[in-house]
């Protein structure tokens, strides 16, 4: 795990930690205002008793009810922030692809911001981009070698063909699937 999403976390622990005090704050100050007494008549307690029965669900469901909303927001907008950093380079990383691909070259390397949770899937796109370049260069020069190699007349053509067909069959065997 990078540092960044450690950080990210404990974000999201500490906001769990929150969530979790407010419900139980909620729920105490529930009980409070329904076990409120008052030292009086036996008669009185259970009449009181009695309406704080009919009391406590309406104010449980209430309570866990909103308790419930919250929480919902607040996941809502930890999953809204978490998606906004993996969609935005995302985004960002297929824009510069394809204005790339738009300019045939993907020599230049692709910027992405340091804080963005997609460096390693930029630097292995990177590194396969280079890849790719360096087997068309090489393909290139075996064409012009060949090329040449006819064009010049000193070997047979069905012994260039012969040659360059087991070089070409090795630069296939280098590529990486």
């Amino acid at each position: 795990m990078t540092p960044a999403s450690l950080f990210h976390l404990k974000i999201v622990l500490r906001i769990a930690a929150l969530l979790t005090l407010l419900g139980a704050l909620v729920m105490v100050s529930v009980v409070l205002a329904v076990g409120q007494t008052d030292q009086q008549g036996y008669l009185q307690s259970l009449s009181r008793l009695q309406i704080s029965q009919e009391r406590l669900i309406p104010l449980v469901l209430a309570a866990g009810l909103f308790l419930l909303t919250v929480s919902a927001f607040v996941t809502w907008l930890i999953a809204l922030y978490s998606s906004f950093r993996i969609a935005g380079p995302l985004y960002r990383l297929t824009r510069n692809l394809e204005q790339e691909l738009e300019q045939d070259s993907l020599e230049r390397p692709m910027p992405i911001r340091r804080e963005d949770q997609l460096q390693t899937h930029g630097r292995l796109l990177r590194e396969a981009v280079a890849a790719l370049n360096e087997h068309y260069q090489d393909l290139g020069r075996q064409l012009m070698a060949m090329e040449r190699d006819l064009a010049g007349g000193t070997m047979e053509p069905d012994e260039v063909l012969r040659q360059y067909r087991e070089q070409l069959h090795r630069l296939h065997g280098e590529v990486r699937y």
